[in-house]
């Protein structure tokens, strides 16, 4: 069915949250606006008369822009995926609005919970010059308010991972036998867990 564990748990919690009407209008205007624009490619194609070629062209030219040999974003395909990030998150975004009764639903049942930022790889943003300058570390502070505001503890792990521990450009990890990445994960998440159950988060 192509249902990820974290999909299955992200769902149950969406749903547990009350937010399934939310998430669900934010699916629909996600279809609306994919919809818009195979409508327009579809219009290009009648308009130019143009056959398969065309789409397979298409596409290799969009996979051309978005990543770089190694392989690696380049600074359009970052700007694409990290953009609201780097723009600088309103507190008011429907990410964070779901993240929000979520956790809140979690602390008013007497849940401890624990808000992961988990690691991007920022040694790559830094090299394609989309850090300086940047709104990254208000929407972090965006995020962190969100979770405190909630109830929940925080751990921010999104600078923990040098470039080499990443295999691709959207952010799958390295197998341990080249890079030991999920031991850094795991060893910062246990810390961060042992002292949320035991009352002494940090």
């Amino acid at each position: 069915m192509g249902l990820s564990a974290d999909d299955l748990l992200w769902y149950m919690a969406i749903v547990g949250s009350g937010q399934a009407n939310a998430w669900r209008a934010l699916v629909r205007e996600q279809v609306r606006v994919g919809q818009a624009a195979r409508d327009a490619e579809r219009w290009l194609a009648e308009l130019v008369a143009a056959d398969d070629r065309h789409h397979e062209f298409h596409a290799f030219a969009s996979f051309e822009r978005l990543i770089a040999p190694g392989p690696r974003f380049t600074r359009t395909g970052a700007q694409k995926d990290y953009g609201p990030v780097l723009r600088g998150l309103p507190a008011g975004h429907s990410v964070l609005e779901t993240l929000r009764a979520l956790v809140s639903t979690f602390t008013e049942s007497g849940i401890a919970t624990l808000v992961v930022v988990m690691p991007a790889n920022v040694e790559h943003l830094g090299k394609l010059g989309l850090l300086e300058g940047s709104a990254l570390p208000r929407s972090l502070a965006t995020i962190e308010g969100v979770r405190r505001r909630a109830g929940a503890s925080f751990l921010d792990l999104h600078d923990s991972l040098p470039d080499a521990a990443f295999v691709d450009a959207t952010g799958h990890h390295r197998p341990p036998a080249t890079f030991d990445e999920p031991g850094v994960v795991a060893s910062q998440l246990a810390r961060a867990v042992a002292a949320l159950l035991a009352g002494k988060p940090d």
